[in-house]
């Protein structure tokens, strides 16, 4: 330390000894009403004891208002959510090769949106694993997430997600939109959608496996 110790410590007890004293007035200042209480013990040791806080009531206005956004929001599968988004603003593009960058599998993104689905959701490979689509058999996911899914990738791909939510104009009240909320940004710029959409989805479970189907 640059500084004197004794100094530094001096400096110390002083904020400790503010802090302790902006408490005393403010629980003075409350009274009764006062959650907390310091109990000096045999000894001299102060206990600090703290009430249980009840729950809050909720208004009305916030029950209906709960119902209603979750009428508002549609059905849909995660890694349907996923294969939408990207369709707007192409994040999973993030998700390149370790070697060159420039490498690109075939439906790349079947695969790299049934490991983030595995991740997420904690589940492991082997629920998202179907021998009967190349997208999905143990062999393809486990070198994609050798390859594709790094630190790296996955920082760009938040990165893409946090600029789109960034120019939804709701989210200008809640701050500068780079919260990570799990939330999905909106479309990026008009005619993505049908122009970037997606061919595979994964679809449904059948005999235990997510089936990742092409539309023809």
């Amino acid at each position: 330390m640059a500084e004197n110790a004794e100094q530094h410590l001096g400096e110390l007890i002083e904020v400790l000894d503010a802090t302790w004293k902006q408490m005393a007035g403010r629980l003075e200042e409350a009274g009764t009403d006062a959650k907390i209480s310091i109990e000096v013990q045999p000894g001299g040791r102060a206990k600090l004891n703290v009430e249980k806080l009840h729950a809050l009531g909720e208004p009305k206005s916030l029950d209906w208002l709960r119902k209603r956004v979750e009428k508002m929001l549609p059905k849909i599968d995660l890694p349907d959510l996923l294969f939408e988004v990207h369709a707007w603003i192409g994040f999973l593009d993030a998700f390149v090769h370790l070697g060159d960058g420039r490498a690109r599998m075939m439906d790349l993104t079947t695969s790299v949106v049934a490991l983030l689905v595995s991740e997420a959701c904690n589940i492991g490979m082997a629920p998202v694993i179907n021998p009967n689509f190349e997208t999905l058999t143990r062999s393809r996911l486990v070198h994609v997430d050798q390859y594709y899914l790094r630190a790296d990738t996955i920082a760009a791909a938040n990165a893409a997600l946090i600029d789109a939510q960034a120019r939804v104009p709701i989210v200008q009240f809640w701050g500068k939109g780079t919260a990570r909320l799990r939330g999905r940004p909106a479309l990026r710029r008009a005619g993505a959608y049908h122009q970037r959409r997606p061919e595979p989805r994964v679809l449904r479970e059948e005999e235990g496996h997510h089936l990742a189907e092409r539309d023809q």
